[in-house]
């Protein structure tokens, strides 16, 4: 049997040192489950010491012989566990310049679970802010622009880690939603084609809703109506909501679109007695 004052860590290189717990055994052979250490991942010390350089999860053996030549051997599998912290992050949505944003980080740390510091940079000209032990932050973005956002957490041991997402977020003012259509009048199955008129330019994003339960994310989307509204008080409305780097705007033009009849249809009547 053998025991280590600590064989759990989040970075290399790791020293573990390895005490025997039974003072009669005369002889020792150590395994430390470290192939790639060559000759030092073996050792004949009673109490030896090991360096680990790469991450994973590592098997020790013990062999011992006592004064009457009676051996014994033990093996405590992943007994070594050296694992980086595993990082992520996430934000509700992009939007608009003045627009206040909650991230959120997840980590995933086993051998330092204590997490000391959040670390954050958003790219905007602000720097960097802590949320100290707080695995949240709230930042308000008062820059148009596409930023790339950075996280780096410490543990209570000292491990850190980076993580950066590009072109995380997207900041910018609100357009000013407008379309036509035309033509305005149509048949059972023909087409409209819709031409976005928002501007100020650029706009970034276009998300149509054309009233009849199909919808486009195409800027001058053309569409086929296959529903009559002849028979109907109210003719399709048709929504778009345009986006500049996630600022939106939106306008609906209310019964817009008229599909008129007659639809073509049958049916059959079997008669089998002719």
């Amino acid at each position: 049997s053998f025991i280590s004052p600590d064989h759990i860590a989040c970075d290399t290189p790791f020293t573990v040192s390895f005490n025997d717990t039974i003072s009669s055994h005369n002889s020792w052979s150590w395994i430390f489950g470290d192939p790639s250490s060559g000759a030092a991942d073996s050792s004949i010390l009673q109490n030896p010491s090991h360096t680990y350089h790469s991450f994973g999860y590592f098997p020790v053996t013990l062999a011992v012989t006592d004064a009457f030549g009676c051996r014994s051997t033990a093996t405590f599998a992943a007994y070594v566990q050296i694992v980086k912290p595993v990082i992520d992050f996430t934000r509700p949505d992009s939007g608009c310049v003045g627009s206040t944003f909650t991230f959120n980080a997840n980590v995933v740390s086993p051998a330092d679970p204590t997490i000391t510091d959040y670390t954050w940079v958003f790219t905007d000209g602000t720097g960097p802010h802590s949320s100290g032990n707080v695995p949240s932050i709230s930042h308000t973005f008062n820059t148009v622009g596409i930023f790339p956002v950075t996280l780096t957490i410490t543990t209570s041991s000292g491990c850190t880690v980076t993580l950066t997402k590009p072109a995380y977020i997207k900041i910018g003012t609100k357009p000013n939603a407008n379309f036509s259509a035309t033509p305005l009048s149509i048949c059972f199955k023909e087409n409209v084609q819709f031409t976005d008129l928002s501007a100020p330019p650029p706009i970034t994003g276009w998300r149509w809703d054309f009233g009849d339960g199909g919808s486009s994310t195409a800027q001058n989307p053309n569409h086929q109506y296959n529903i009559d509204t002849s028979g109907t008080a109210d003719p399709f409305d048709v929504t778009l909501i345009v986006f500049y780097n996630g600022c939106p705007d939106t306008i609906v033009q209310n019964n817009l679109i008229t599909v008129l009849g007659p639809i073509p249809d049958f049916s059959t009547v079997y008669n089998c007695a002719s």
